[in-house]
């Protein structure tokens, strides 16, 4: 797609003075300032609900968001040649910086306020929920893996990234039936099925790209994964990326640090605490990454795959450090 038609412009009442194509997006300049147009690759569903979404915590009072720009049928896209294309507002603003801790404390701060805010939003565009049963996912984690320890067992030749994957399995192992142990303490079902008949948002792709932020104001962008759900997901998620990328004795924040962030904007329960930290534990990239990888037949190992299991495993030690 290297030119935006005439017609997605004025099927957005867009007039252009002058348009600029970067990377997939076009930038577009008018009167009234900078838009930026792009063809989505979700779902006229997904887009319409990101909408709603946007659009809510707007009216209470979260205006930090990409929110889209309506076509002139109203909907916040626009059909074109087999296309879902979408316009927002240029946001001149970078990604936020995970070893920065005041661009972390920032991020915390707003999504608090976002997960709050986000409460009781119209389900007219109907949304998936994120995860219904988290024990039984975890559990299948577990029985997965140790499904594959025992076919190595019998493979006459291991790979290096099986040679790492042995060495760590119990290990990880022990974590994993750890944490599931004590979410089910906490009935964290309970707490999920709460979430979603409130109904609670959870944004689902919280990461640097989606939080953009100019120093001072934080942006949360990218609204068309999200989902019904347990905030607490969204909040392991951000701060695990931050104990991964700062080892726990040069870090700024601890995680309860990051926590009690999180509880002056959004209150946690005694219960939200003892789930955030257990799936802090659980070694969710490590699970991901096996399976990325055995669900092939391989007859060598990329190199790509291969340093992302040594990355995991080198940190593993700082990172669990930080949940001491």
């Amino acid at each position: 797609m290297n030119l935006l038609s005439a017609q997605v412009l004025q099927e957005f009442g867009v007039v252009s003075r002058k348009i600029r194509k970067d990377k997939s997006c076009f930038v577009v300049s008018t009167d009234a300032g900078s838009l930026t147009i792009k063809k989505s690759l979700d779902s006229c569903a997904n887009v319409a609900f990101a909408h709603d979404i946007k659009e809510h915590l707007a009216a209470n009072g979260f205006a930090n968001t990409d929110r889209f720009r309506s076509a002139v049928n109203g909907k916040p896209y626009v059909l074109h040649d087999g296309g879902v294309y979408v316009c927002v507002e240029t946001l001149n603003l970078r990604e936020s910086n995970f070893s920065d801790a005041a661009d972390v404390r920032r991020a915390i701060e707003s999504i608090a306020r976002m997960h709050r805010l986000a409460h009781g939003v119209s389900l007219a565009n109907a949304a998936k929920p994120a995860c219904d049963n988290t024990l039984v996912q975890l559990q299948k984690d577990v029985t997965d893996i140790a499904a594959i320890k025992r076919k190595l067992g019998s493979s006459g030749t291991l790979s290096d990234f099986d040679v790492i994957f042995l060495k760590n399995y119990n290990f990880y192992a022990a974590q994993m039936r750890e944490v599931i142990a004590e979410l089910e303490a906490t009935r964290i079902q309970d707490y999920i099925q709460t979430a979603h008949s409130l109904p609670s948002i959870i944004h689902n792709r919280l990461k640097e790209e989606t939080l953009l932020t100019d120093g001072n104001r934080l942006y949360i962008t990218n609204f068309t994964t999200a989902a019904v759900g347990y905030s607490i997901f969204d909040l392991v998620s951000v701060i695990s990326r931050y104990i991964r990328e700062n080892p726990r004795d040069t870090a700024e924040l601890s995680v309860y640090d990051l926590l009690e962030i999180y509880d002056k904007h959004h209150p946690l329960r005694v219960e939200d605490v003892l789930i955030a930290r257990a799936l802090l534990r659980f070694p969710f990239r490590f699970v991901k990454l096996l399976r990325a990888y055995y669900s092939k037949k391989r007859t060598w190992t990329p190199s790509a795959i291969l340093s992302k299991m040594q990355t995991i495993v080198s940190v593993q030690e700082s990172y669990y450090r930080h949940l001491d």
